[in-house]
């Protein structure tokens, strides 16, 4: 009888550890960054963002804000790894603007407007996402999760609804575009 408690404990035991394991689980791409401070429960992993990598509390909403802000602020978007023709361009806050038709200047309009960071695990790593809003927004989908790989290359994948009002969370299934969103030159 004491050794079927003592293996009824043992399995209990494993999936009460199991279960606390999965809410800090790196793969979930909307971990939970309410938290604007640089406490909180969150995990801490290293993250890549662009060509740099770093140590960061996941639940620091703050610190992931601002290494992703210093990332793409006044950063211009280009269509392609060349470099020839400008796309689009992150303000100092990290909204996205179009380009004017002199294909120079960024439209005063936002067209995709910065939420909130998060990290999302992309080919094996753990990057640092930001979640947009799209204002010029054509599908049934309008929040974006973009990242900024390690060539520079700006990934994207949709989700969440068109409801502004209900910002994405761990429940959210993403879906990658089919196309890269564009490149920064630095990174």
């Amino acid at each position: 009888m004491q050794k079927q408690i003592k293996i009824l404990l043992t399995i209990l035991m494993a999936l009460v550890l199991a279960i606390s394991c999965s809410k800090n689980n790196p793969n979930n791409p909307n971990t939970d960054n309410t938290d604007n401070g640089s406490s909180g429960s969150g995990t801490t992993l290293t993250i890549q963002y662009g060509s740099k990598s770093t140590e960061v509390n996941t639940s620091d909403q703050t610190k992931l804000k601002e290494l992703w802000v210093g990332l793409v602020a006044n950063q211009f978007v280009y269509y392609a790894s060349d470099y020839q023709y400008k796309s689009g361009q992150f303000d100092a806050e990290g909204n996205y603007h179009d380009i004017g038709n002199d294909y120079q200047t960024a439209k005063p309009e936002i067209r995709t407007k910065y939420i909130k960071n998060v990290t999302y695990e992309y080919n094996g790593k753990v990057y640092l996402a930001g979640i947009y809003w799209d204002n010029n927004n054509t599908m049934p989908s309008a929040y974006r999760l973009i990242i900024i790989d390690e060539t520079g290359t700006e990934q994207a994948w949709y989700g969440s609804g068109s409801d502004e009002s209900v910002i994405p969370d761990e429940n959210t299934q993403w879906t990658k575009y089919d196309f890269v969103f564009g490149y920064l030159k630095e990174y």
